[in-house]
């Protein structure tokens, strides 16, 4: 939503002045694996979390276009979002360490620790040096860990490439894929849910700008730690 906690809570303040309804884009929750896991969590059915290990990794060329932004708020904010959605927990620290490989002013390689006040241990990690020759957009995935079993989401090849002359081709098939010219996927239940909910006049319950703001409190704390090369302690916990 922002680069910082304050922007988030101006937001958030116009919104109730304003009375309009505010809902952060994490439409990684729309994302049927990763709310399945959800509700397995909610059932009590995978037990209690020991560890969760987010991956989500980007190409090179796509890192020349989002350059101007920290990997953290760029993309790991959304894996930062589903830690705290399935731990239910206050962070107590975290460590950041990031990298410039290629040489550039923004980091192109980002790890992440966050240690909750639970027990449970999190980790998230972001590398931007994918050759594009390759093919794969993106090479994502979940590993979540508990006392009961583990949880895995594997987001690498969506289960649909095409093998060309060119080379291969992996397209997305869960964020927003078109078919027949419109946006289907996690983006579509996304924008879908946040329709009805202007539509009804309901605030939005599946996520919200008071839950983005806790996600934008640690990615700020893991840049913090991560430039000061130190654990940051965080004053919520």
């Amino acid at each position: 939503m922002a680069y910082s906690v304050a922007d988030v809570e101006k937001m958030i303040a116009a919104a109730r002045r304003a009375d309009v309804i505010l809902m952060p884009g994490h439409l990684l929750r729309f994302e049927t694996r990763f709310a399945l896991v959800k509700e397995m969590l909610n059932n009590h059915e995978l037990g209690t979390i020991a560890s969760i290990h987010a991956r989500r990794n980007r190409t090179k060329g796509n890192f020349k276009k989002y350059a101007r932004a920290h990997p953290i708020f760029a993309v790991s904010v959304h894996d930062i979002d589903l830690l705290l959605w399935y731990a239910q927990s206050k962070v107590r620290r975290v460590r950041g360490y990031h990298r410039s490989i290629q040489g550039s002013k923004t980091p192109d390689l980002v790890w992440g620790i966050i240690e909750f006040s639970n027990g449970a241990l999190g980790i998230i990690e972001s590398a931007w040096l994918t050759p594009d020759a390759v093919g794969v957009f993106s090479n994502d995935s979940l590993q979540l860990i508990t006392d009961r079993g583990i949880a895995r989401v594997e987001l690498v090849d969506g289960g649909l490439s095409f093998w060309l002359e060119g080379g291969l081709l992996v397209p997305d098939t869960i964020g927003a894929p078109r078919i027949r010219g419109h946006v289907e996927g996690s983006l579509a239940a996304e924008l879908s849910y946040f329709l009805a909910c202007v539509a009804k006049g309901e605030k939005p319950q599946v996520v919200t700008a008071e839950e983005a703001r806790d996600g934008i409190r640690i990615a700020v704390a893991l840049v913090e730690s991560a430039t000061k090369d130190q654990e940051v302690l965080l004053a919520s916990a």
